[in-house]
Parts: structure tokens; sequence; C-alpha cells
């Protein structure tokens, strides 16, 4: 996986998943997060369960969102993990991803 593919860190200084992260999520993540439905234990809901990861798999590293699975999927830098998924949804813009 070659991160050097990631787009620069946003430079807004004040994200906060509620405002920027949840609805991009919403958005262009499949329904199978949520609370309803998950896909291998993951919930994107809410801050809680992002951070709490699927089973013993964290994928938000805060502070380290280079090594991040969460942004490596929506970055699309592994096909096998990228979300959305092929024919799933729109991939997120470069903005998103920062």
């Amino acid at each position: 996986m070659d991160i050097s593919k990631l787009p620069p860190p946003s430079a807004e200084k004040n994200v906060t998943f509620e405002k920027h992260i949840k609805p991009v999520l919403d958005k262009h993540v499949s329904n199978a997060t949520g609370k309803k439905k998950q896909k291998a234990k993951l919930r994107l809901d809410s801050l809680e369960a992002a951070l709490k990861g699927a089973g013993k798999t964290k994928v938000i590293q805060p502070g380290q969102e280079r090594k991040s699975l969460m942004v490596h999927a929506v970055a699309r830098l592994v096909e096998d993990d990228a979300m959305p998924p092929k024919g799933k949804g729109d991939p997120l813009t470069q903005e998103q991803v920062a």
C-alpha cells in the first residue's frame, strides 16, 4: 500500500466526527455499518463505535490518520478494502479523504 497517494491533511482545524466525518460516511459508505446492521462488527454511526473498531481491529488511529485503516479504505489504497466498494457508490473526493 502506497500511503504517499493520500492527500495532505485537511486545513480545517476543528474537525469533528459529527459535523465533518459522519455526514460523508452517511452519504458514501454502505449502510452495513450502522446501528441495526454491521459488516465485520464495524459500526460507523457514532464516534464511540467508530473508535471501538471491528472486534480487535482498530480502524481509526486518533492523531495518526495516515496509519488509520479507515483513511486507507476511503482513499481506496487497497482495492479489496475500498469504501465504498466498487460499484456501490461514488469514491470520496481528495478533499473528503483529507
